[in-house]
């Protein structure tokens, strides 16, 4: 069976000669403008990939910083630190939001497998300096998870309940993160409606001083989300998922940055149509299930039900990657990813 399609938006980028400095804890924030002050939304390119590692461009566009400038031998837009100034880095907001329920024990399992590769391909593509915050969260809450298995404390080093650091995601630190992941856990709520988690947990009103997320969402922060999700995001009769449908889900992120969603990567790991990577008797799914919620079902772990809503949100960001959450890899598609989030810094 053919492996999904995976496909990649990057919007063009347009710098000029100055940028704007922001002094922070340990670092500056650099953040390049364009030279009327505006986006440049209908300049950019389209880029496709196939897992198998062929890929292709297609529409090129739009300045090119590393070739385009008024001097040849240019190498494009350079900053130099001022004398006793901190060097500059890079502010990011990961955020996993992750399926907490019932049928989603493979799948998380897929995912503790690849979260290592795929947190030390993304620590060593962007800036050495860069400022991460990373956090995770169910589909059932809106608070940052910080405690494993025996409510062992899976930060012990700081009272946040998400991990900060600035610099290399070394592996004592994804340890940390691993811990987390390991106390998801599968049994959360039926009722999946992780667009509301993801917007709840990046709320200015619960990232306040005090609040369940004290910190973790910098609006002023590139911000990298990352869903994983065997069912969809659904609000029907039978299903309590979140309020809203995708367009308003998408609205209201890129309300959540600065920059709008030019700031944000979106990586959706979700169950899609026919044909999927699922067991070939995923075609008889609706049959097997009976009109049941596919948590209250035994022996159906393996299979998924599409995410069309979900996929929506993703794609709704020029920068998103989707593949499917049947296979038994994510590994090639978060390797996509981190090429895709790299680029977007030049690399």
């Amino acid at each position: 069976m053919d492996r999904p399609h995976l496909a990649r938006r990057l919007s063009g980028v347009s710098l000029s000669a100055s940028a704007l400095v922001l002094t922070l804890a340990g670092c500056q924030q650099i953040q390049w403008v364009s030279d009327d002050g505006g986006d440049d939304d209908d300049a950019g390119s389209t880029w496709h990939g196939e897992v198998d590692g062929s890929s292709s461009y297609a529409d090129q566009s739009g300045p090119n910083p590393e070739t385009d400038s008024d001097d040849a031998g240019s190498t494009g837009p350079k900053l130099d630190t001022p004398s006793g100034m901190l060097p500059a880095c890079t502010l990011v907001d990961l955020l996993f939001v992750i399926d907490d329920s019932a049928s989603m024990i493979l799948e998380q399992q897929r995912l503790l497998e690849d979260l290592e590769p795929f947190l030390t391909q993304l620590g060593t593509a962007l800036p050495e300096n860069t400022d991460w915050h990373i956090g995770m969260i169910g589909s059932d809450g809106l608070a940052l998870i910080d405690h494993g298995l025996d409510n062992i404390d899976c930060f012990p080093n700081t009272d946040a309940n998400y991990l900060s650091t600035v610099g290399a995601l070394t592996p004592e630190l994804i340890i940390e993160l691993e811990c987390v992941l390991d106390s998801i856990g599968i049994g959360g709520d039926a009722n999946e409606h992780p667009a509301e988690s993801l917007l709840g947990a990046l709320d200015p009103f619960f990232n306040q001083a005090g609040a369940i997320n004290d910190g973790f969402a910098r609006p002023e922060a590139e911000l990298i989300v990352v869903v994983v999700a065997d069912e969809d995001d659904a609000f029907s009769l039978l299903e309590q998922g979140s309020l809203g449908d995708p367009v308003q889900w998408a609205e209201q992120l890129a309300g959540l940055r600065e920059q709008g969603e030019s700031a944000i990567s979106m990586i959706g790991v979700l169950g899609q149509s026919l044909p999927n990577a699922c067991p070939e008797a995923q075609l008889d799914l609706d049959l097997m299930l009976g009109g049941l919620d596919l948590d209250y079902v035994f022996n159906l772990g393996a299979y998924a039900e599409p995410g069309p809503r979900l996929q929506q949100l993703v794609e709704s960001v020029p920068q998103n990657i989707v593949t499917d959450i049947c296979d038994d890899d994510y590994g090639e598609a978060f390797s996509l990813a981190v090429d895709m989030i790299a680029e977007g810094h030049g690399g």
